[in-house]
């Protein structure tokens, strides 16, 4: 079924047999970071894969090559807010008003053949939602909250705004630290909302912890984080100027 985006509501990943994966919070244009801790933990292009949490535009000073990094075969992205936010200002004044004051200034820079093209990755290449075979079982992502009990329900429905308007900008399950446990999935990934720390809920873990925002009280190290599934229980977490750390005993 569909969405009024017109792309895929969720893609399929079988295991990766010829290298890791690994789950990638918000980007925001900050290609440089991506490019440090890819570095950092020895990111085979020919075998390991990454995904994104979506978001991968915006605030940071290097959108363009941010979304163009979904041509590639070794990176995969769900639809974030603000890909939405690019897609609906096309012809609505409000709404790139709305985006441009989030990050979207950057789209002023572009021509009209390089915005037909970054239009097109979104729409060919991004999905609302995705599962990859791992060693914990099917993992999700998705970029916020997921509406449905068992996953992947959105395969089977057509999504309407009330549905993407929790799946693309809900803050809710954190504010309130709502612990639920989907069925279908051992483990849904998501970013959105800024955390200091990966947050998991249930068996709902957020790694956005901040990439392209300024610090503030609430956040005062902003950076970003990679997930990776070393086990059945074991997740490993990197980050560029951290030492990468272990969390173990999950979802027994």
């Amino acid at each position: 079924m569909g969405n009024n985006y017109g792309i895929d509501n969720h893609k399929i990943f079988a295991a990766n047999d010829k290298g890791r994966d690994f789950f990638l919070g918000d980007l925001h244009g900050c290609i440089q970071l991506l490019n440090k801790i890819l570095k950092k933990i020895n990111f085979n292009f020919e075998k390991d894969r990454l995904f994104c949490t979506g978001d991968t535009i915006d605030r940071g000073d290097a959108s363009v090559e941010c979304l163009k990094l979904s041509r590639n075969e070794w990176f995969f992205s769900v639809l974030g807010n603000h890909e939405a936010m690019l897609l609906e200002s096309k012809d609505n004044p409000y709404k790139k008003e709305v985006w441009f004051r989030n990050g979207g200034l950057w789209w002023a820079e572009t021509n009209e053949y390089e915005r037909v093209q970054l239009e097109d990755i979104i729409l060919s290449e991004f999905s609302i939602s995705l599962s990859v075979e791992t060693a914990m079982g099917n993992v999700g992502v998705i970029h916020s909250g997921y509406p449905f009990h068992e996953w992947p329900t959105l395969d089977k429905v057509e999504l309407d705004k009330a549905q993407l308007k929790n799946i693309l900008w809900d803050r809710e399950i954190l504010k309130e630290s709502q612990i639920i446990f989907t069925k279908g999935v051992s483990l849904i990934i998501s970013g959105h909302t800024p955390t200091k720390t990966p947050v998991l809920l249930g068996n709902h873990l957020f790694i956005d912890t901040g990439c392209g925002h300024y610090p503030h009280e609430k956040l005062q190290k902003p950076r970003l984080t990679l997930c990776e599934i070393a086990s059945s229980t074991n997740l490993i977490f990197h980050e560029v100027d951290s030492k990468s750390y272990n969390v173990t005993g999950l979802l027994v």
